[in-house]
This record gives structure tokens, C-alpha cells and sequence, in this order.
């Protein structure tokens, strides 16, 4: 017989008459051993059972899926627990089927361990209940709140992709703290832009959804909504104070360059004046040796009219005929 019999019949004599009742009670005969094909994702495997290959969806734990946030993990602790080959015995419930055909059950293990329990105990999926399957959730419930004091899987608050690790990012950004009064501009500006960032995040966080939400018991849905609303105004004001912040610390190092570049200007002024003074200095005191100079060096003697030769020849005013060297004459004869 199956596991579950979706309408067992009851039958009770009263006054000689049979009556038959239609009941929704598991099947308490055990259910045939299959073994484990392959793993498909965190909630759902093949299977060949009865010669037959399935799909089964693991009852009463929802795990993520090829977009969520630790699929890839989901589907890794499924493989770990149940590798292909693996021996199993599939239990139902009052729906044995979905409307996509696969089989829905608890997976079992020869050592007794339910498989769905333990992919919620890792904390790779959430507790939930479709229709009137509800047999394996008190298991997979009790599983999950291990999980959850353990801050596992999608309740960490260190895996960046949950949700509580995302309201610890913007709660921490809300509570930073600010710039040195004395930082540079781009420190502020940097500033403003994580809390900028922040606030858009928990602006997103403000109305959550997916799985990642639905994981969360309501207390924890109502303790993160709660810190997310009061982070809101907290980083809003943040970042304006931080634009602020930005602003005059810009004009301070604006009028800082400015007054550096004044005193840069009169420092090169005054060298060059110190300078053109050192160079009128050098020249006058060139002046004053050359005139030094001058008035040591001795002029020299004056040159004085070569005297004339006297006449050797008395009264005579005739043409003059000078020997070699100029110096010696006779008078000239008549040829």
C-alpha cells in the first residue's frame, strides 16, 4: 500500500448496516526504497522509484532559488546530504502530487534523519506549508529555529546577501562615525556618499520581499522593519550634514591655496628684490674698483716735438736731400 491513503475507508456496523467514512490519515505501511538520481536544487531531486524516474519536491521547506540569495549553497547542502545513488523512502501527505507533476514528500534516509529538516537546519530554506501538506512542518519549524539562534545560512548577519546582514550595513552606516572636523574634502564627500548609498538601501529594505524575507519569523520581520525606519532619517541627515561639511571644507582649502600662493608671490617678490639690490651693489662696487684702478696705473710721459736738425748749412734755403733715417740732409745739387 502507499504511504498515505488520500481516502481510506472506514467501516463501522450500526444496526446491521455497513457505513463507510472517507478519512485524509497517513498510511502507516512503509513505503518502497528509492534511490537518489540527482539533485536539481535546494528543495528538489530525481529520483527512480517503481522503475519509474521522478521529481520530488521536498515537503514543507521552500529553498532558494536560481536568483535567490544562496542557491548555490541550497543546492550544495541538499548534494552533501543526499548523493546520487543515495538509498531513501519517500512519505507523503494528503496531496501526493503538484500541479507541475512532481511528487511531494519527506525524503527519508535509511538512518531515519529527514532531509527536509535538515536543509532548514542549516538555514537554506523556510518553513512553509501549501494546501493541507502539513505533516513534516512541526519538524522542519523546530530545524529552522536551530537555525536561526545560530544566525545560519539566510539568517547570517555576515553572508552580504541576507537580509540581515543587509540592515546591519545600513544600521552601521547610520551609526558611523563622522569625519575628523579637520579631514579634507574629499573625506566628507566620501562620507556623504556611503550614506547616500545606505539610505537608498534601506529605502529597498523598507518593503522587503522574497524569500529571503519570508525566511524571517514575524518577530524578526518587525525587529528589522523597525531598524530600517529608524536608520531612514538618521542617514538623510547624515548625508546633508556630510554635503555640508563638504562644502566648507572646500572654501577652507581653496582660501588655504589661496594664501599660499599670496605668500609665495611676496616671498618671490622680495627675492627679486633682494636680488636687483645684490646686482646694483656688485655694479657700484665694480665702479669703484675700475676707479680704483685708474688712479693707481701711471699716465704715460708726453711725447715732445722731435727737434729739428740744425743747419749744417748756413743760409741755405734750397731743396734738402735727406739721408736714409731722415735725419741727416744736404742740399740737393743741380744735375
Amino acid at each position: 500500500m502507499a504511504n498515505l491513503i488520500g481516502a481510506a475507508l472506514v467501516t463501522a456496523a450500526v444496526g446491521g448496516v455497513v457505513l463507510v467514512a472517507v478519512t485524509d490519515e497517513p498510511d502507516p505501511s512503509p513505503a518502497p526504497t528509492t534511490s537518489v538520481e540527482r539533485v536539481i536544487d535546494g528543495d528538489t531531486v530525481e529520483v527512480l522509484t517503481g522503475g519509474r524516474l521522478e521529481k520530488v519536491r521536498l515537503l514543507n521547506i521552500d529553498a532558494p532559488e536560481t536568483t535567490d540569495c544562496l542557491h548555490a549553497e541550497a543546492t550544495d547542502r541538499l548534494k552533501s546530504l543526499l548523493p546520487n545513488g543515495s538509498q531513501v523512502t519517500l512519505e507523503y501527505d494528503v496531496e501526493r502530487t503538484d500541479r507541475y507533476g512532481r511528487l511531494l514528500a519527506g525524503v527519508v534516509k535509511l538512518d531515519g534523519t529527514l532531509v527536509n529538516a535538515e536543509v532548514a537546519r542549516s538555514g537554506l530554506a523556510a518553513a512553509i506549508t501549501i494546501g493541507q501538506n502539513a505533516r513534516f512542518y512541526p519538524q522542519v519549524s523546530s530545524a529552522l529555529s536551530e537555525a536561526v539562534a545560530a544566525g545560519r545560512g539566510l539568517h547570517s548577519r555576515e553572508i552580504a546577501c541576507t537580509l540581515p546582514a543587509q540592515v546591519k550595513v545600513v544600521t552601521t552606516a547610520a551609526e558611523v562615525p563622522a569625519p575628523v572636523a579637520t579631514a579634507a574634502p574629499a573625506e566628507w564627500t566620501q562620507a556623504a556618499d556611503a550614506a547616500r548609498t545606505a539610505f537608498s538601501q534601506a529605502e529597498a529594505l523598507a518593503n522587503p520581499s522574497g524569500l529571503v524575507w519570508t525566511v524571517l519569523s514575524a518577530a524578526d520581520q518587525s525587529l528589522l522593519r523597525s531598524l530600517v525606519t529608524a536608520a531612514l532619517p538618521k542617514l538623510e541627515q547624515r548625508e546633508k550634514a556630510f554635503r555640508s561639511e563638504a562644502a566648507a571644507a572646500e572654501k577652507r582649502a581653496a582660501e588655504a591655496v589661496a594664501e599660499e600662493r599670496r605668500k609665495a608671490e611676496a616671498a618671490a617678490a622680495a627675492a627679486a628684490e633682494e636680488q636687483r639690490r645684490r646686482d646694483a651693489a656688485a655694479v657700484q662696487q665694480q665702479q669703484r674698483q675700475q676707479q680704483q684702478q685708474q688712479q693707481r696705473t701711471p699716465s704715460p710721459p708726453q711725447q715732445t716735438a722731435t727737434q729739428q736738425p740744425s743747419n749744417p748749412y748756413p743760409g741755405y734755403n734750397g731743396p734738402r736731400c735727406y739721408e736714409p733715417g731722415g735725419k741727416v740732409w744736404h742740399p740737393c745739387s743741380k744735375r
